[in-house]
């Protein structure tokens, strides 16, 4: 009780400064400081609250795992994975579809093997190009 008397003396004479202020302030034309006074008596109040929420907690794949199990039960979870993959890569493919991604994904895979080996191979050509015609010689027992 005696800290709420205090500060309610305190808050008095901070609304009371703020009021002189605004006072003053509206007599010399100065409406942005009146209104700026406006403002801060009615944070004094409670009129405003400001609040700032910042969530950067980290959370392990185990700590996750036990959330998911106690918000959900097994056939809710499945229920709900099987609506995201949906969502994220449409309906079901038939097993015809599948052939053909694991196909075109394996072909994809060789033409890049393939890149890199002429890239490997142009990059020790372009090399042994460079040391013949400025006779250099690669140090290669470091």
């Amino acid at each position: 009780m005696g800290n709420m008397e205090v500060w309610m003396l305190d808050k008095e004479k901070h609304m009371a400064n703020l009021t002189r202020i605004q006072s003053e302030a509206r007599e010399k034309d100065q409406y942005g400081v009146a209104a700026k006074c406006e403002e801060l008596k009615g944070k004094v109040q409670g009129f405003y609250v400001e609040r700032n929420l910042n969530l950067n907690a980290e959370i392990s794949a185990d700590d996750s795992r036990d959330r998911i199990r106690r918000s959900y039960d097994r056939e809710e979870y499945e229920e709900f994975a099987k609506a995201e993959i949906n969502e994220i890569f449409g309906p079901e493919p038939t097993e015809e579809e599948r052939a053909a991604t694991r196909k075109a994904k394996a072909k994809k895979k060789k033409a890049d093997l393939e890149t890199m080996r002429e890239l490997e191979k142009y990059q020790e050509d372009r090399n042994r190009e460079r040391e013949r015609k400025y006779g250099l010689k690669r140090n290669n027992d470091s």
